[in-house]
């Protein structure tokens, strides 16, 4: 399973990437487009390489589709916080 560690100084936030995807009739992923960039150091590349490896989506899939994606970086004690309250 793809896996993301986001480097060791990044600061606390939400990191959004969205790509516009094509796919051919079989459903399978044949380009992309960065439609925004997280700035955050290989998570573009690793979400990009994970569409590229997914299983053909199914039939009725648009053959051209928006895919976005928000990583959200916590800190330690932002962490315990939620952990509490639920």
């Amino acid at each position: 399973m793809p896996q993301y560690d986001s480097p060791p100084d990044t600061r606390p936030g939400d990191y959004t990437v969205a790509f516009e995807v094509f796919l051919d009739a079989d459903g399978k992923v044949i380009g992309m487009n960065t439609l925004d960039n997280a700035l955050l150091p290989g998570y573009k590349d690793a979400v990009a390489a994970a569409l590229r490896r997914a299983r053909p989506f199914p039939p009725e899939t648009a053959r051209i589709f928006e895919f976005r994606l928000t990583l959200r970086i916590q800190t330690q004690r932002q962490q315990q916080r939620q952990t509490t309250q639920v």
